[in-house]
């Protein structure tokens, strides 16, 4: 191949390799987060709820500490729900789309910098090179089974929606650098802007947007480019105007406010208490401590990339580091610092790889820098940042294969080909662990032994099948594991349930309501157990008591308005699904309807 497939072709071909990866997985169900909030949601079986979104950030799960301000993603859910219901083909449809679209982001990107649309002059490498570069690197971008988290796992559709936004949002700031107009830098704010109402982590493009206009803003010697003016400066008069070019400053300052806008309107928004990171006086792992822990992650994702073994839903067993000074915290410092000092050196003269290098580490500042998260490590959060570092190999590896062999574009285009498909092949399999919960945690609880989630998980889906020995082990590891959260008890008052000893699960459930931090989900749990067993009124005090902690609860509602109708009490249960102080009015008609026996 001489050189570059025309973007047509290139669409075509990405289209059907990826549906040829992900179309076995349009049936697969939806698991963990996706189950409370799109699964149990009321919210999101209403278009009518949308302007909800962006007022309440408890409408995005019913699982109370787990509430957050993503108002566009909530938006793609209630679209999903309006097309096919919690049937899942649609909801992995768009998310299957969204991925391509991110490659074809990618594509475009590549082109922008080192491409024909290159907006700077590149002397090392020309413009038919960089096009072959940008396909590979879109190419090998789609078929990565690193991939496979973001696209199976409904929840991290915020990551994936953001990276389809954020992409083609980077390309039209630099064409917009490169004296494109205005137009390209009204669409790319616009996409910007609404990548932060699908997620805080879109911040992140600041750093890649202030990297464009200090290092690719164009000079009197770079050559004209398609779609922009003339290779001059784009100085603080440039005028303002329907394809005319506009002031660095204007740009920079309009992005900033636009920022400053969101950040206002999330703060006002988001209830106390609610935010995307954990309190380090709660967890004890300070912002110091997380940075130290997240530069031995980087290195694991990085080592997923070039050798993937496996996606990982998220591992809160890792290691906290506390000490600049331990062993793999020093090893990993000194790889990075080298690594910087590498990039920082080709600002000058190869701007085009510094920023694609440093990309990785601006797309994990949001969650894996300095603001503690609960999950040290999950797998789909470089799916963003990895996309600079798959243009980087691409690029590295055609420039070595050119200056070493006579037919370099045949040698190297074999070699991404062969490559594509292996990982294409190893996408496949890991398509296959999402099939069905069980199959998935059994595959994390491999990767993840120390994590006491992840075991307990595992032992909630097995007590699930009906295979308790199997249950009865892991659910036991994740309480020795981390012998605190009431899941845990929760989960093991399940179990003596399933085996019949009514006493110990009683007891279980009480412990996990006397020690759980929040007992609101133990309580509900508790009033279905005693539901179960013809306790109503203890029930029925469970969901009260649960109800005061979080008025709006749709699924503790949605319990007590079953076990009022159940106990008689009609009218009361009728007060409570319309009660518009404790949540949307008519949210809960269709119960109604259903218990009244009406279609």
């Amino acid at each position: 191949m001489d050189r570059a497939p025309s973007l047509p072709a290139t669409g075509l071909i990405l289209t059907v390799v990826v549906f040829v990866l992900y179309g076995g997985t349009l049936d697969n169900p939806f698991v963990f987060d996706s189950v409370p909030g799109i699964v149990q949601n009321p919210w999101i079986r209403d278009l009518r709820h949308i302007p909800r979104f962006f007022q309440d950030p408890r409408t995005l799960t019913v699982t109370p500490h787990n509430a957050g301000y993503r108002p566009v993603l909530q938006t793609t859910f209630a679209l999903c729900y309006a097309v096919s219901g919690t049937a899942p083909w649609s909801w992995r449809l768009l998310n299957v789309i969204l991925h391509l679209c991110c490659a074809l982001g990618l594509l475009a990107l590549v082109r922008a910098i080192l491409g024909s649309g290159r907006i700077r002059n590149v002397d090392w490498l020309d413009p038919e090179a960089g096009d072959r570069v940008a396909w590979a690197a879109a190419l090998i971008f789609l078929v990565h089974p690193t991939a496979t988290g973001c696209v199976n796992y409904m929840w991290a559709r915020s990551t994936l929606l953001v990276s389809s936004l954020i992409l083609p949002a980077t390309v039209l700031y630099a064409r917009a650098v490169g004296g494109s107009g205005s137009r390209d830098f009204i669409l790319s704010i616009a996409l910007y802007a609404l990548a932060l109402f699908a997620k805080v982590e879109a911040i992140s493009a600041l750093g890649v947007f202030f990297l464009l206009e200090i290092f690719l803003r164009r000079t009197p010697a770079d050559s004209e480019t398609p779609g922009s003016g003339p290779g001059s400066p784009v100085g603080p008069g440039s005028p303002v105007g329907p394809g005319s070019p506009i002031s660095s400053s204007f740009r920079i300052g309009t992005v900033l406010g636009v920022t400053i806008v969101y950040l206002l309107i999330r703060t006002r928004v988001l209830p106390p208490g609610v935010q995307e990171w954990v309190d380090p006086e709660v967890t004890g792992v300070t912002s110091w401590d997380y940075l130290l822990t997240q530069v031995r992650v980087w290195w694991y994702y990085v080592g997923n990339l070039l050798v993937p073994h496996g996606t990982i839903l998220e591992d809160l067993s890792w290691p906290i580091s506390r000490s600049i000074l331990e062993p793999a915290v020093l090893h990993a410092l000194t790889g990075w610092a080298l690594v910087i000092a590498c990039l920082l050196r080709t600002l000058t003269t190869s701007p085009q790889i510094a920023i694609l290098g440093l990309w990785f580490f601006i797309h994990l500042s949001p969650h894996s820098s300095v603001m503690p998260i609960m999950q040290p490590l999950n797998g789909h959060r470089p799916y963003l940042a990895s996309a600079g570092l798959i243009a980087l190999a691409c690029t590295g590896s055609f420039v070595f294969v050119r200056n070493r062999f006579t037919a370099p574009h045949r040698i190297w285009t074999r070699g991404i080909l062969a490559v594509s498909i292996f990982l294409g092949a190893l996408t496949i399999l890991q398509n296959r662990v999402w099939d069905d919960p069980l199959t998935l945690w059994a595959m994390n609880a491999r990767l993840a032994p120390g994590c006491p989630q992840t075991q307990g998980n595992l032992g909630a889906y097995l007590l699930d099948a009906g295979r308790l020995d199997e249950a009865r082990t892991h659910l036991l590891d994740a309480a020795r594991l981390d012998p605190y959260p009431a899941i845990h008890r929760v989960n093991l008052g399940l179990l003596r349930e399933r085996e019949g000893d009514l006493d110990r699960a009683r007891d279980a459930l009480d412990e996990a309501v006397r020690v759980a931090v929040d007992p609101q989900e133990a309580y509900e749990f508790r009033a279905s157990l005693r539901m179960r067993h013809g306790d109503l009124p203890g029930a029925r005090a469970d969901l009260v008591r649960a109800l005061s902690l979080d008025p709006r609860d749709p699924r503790a509602l949605s319990r007590l308005i079953r076990l009022l109708w159940r106990m008689g009490e009609r009218d009361e249960a009728r007060r409570v699904a319309r009660d518009p102080s404790s949540v949307d009015p008519g949210a809960f008609e269709r119960l109604i309807r259903e218990l009244e026996g009406r279609p």
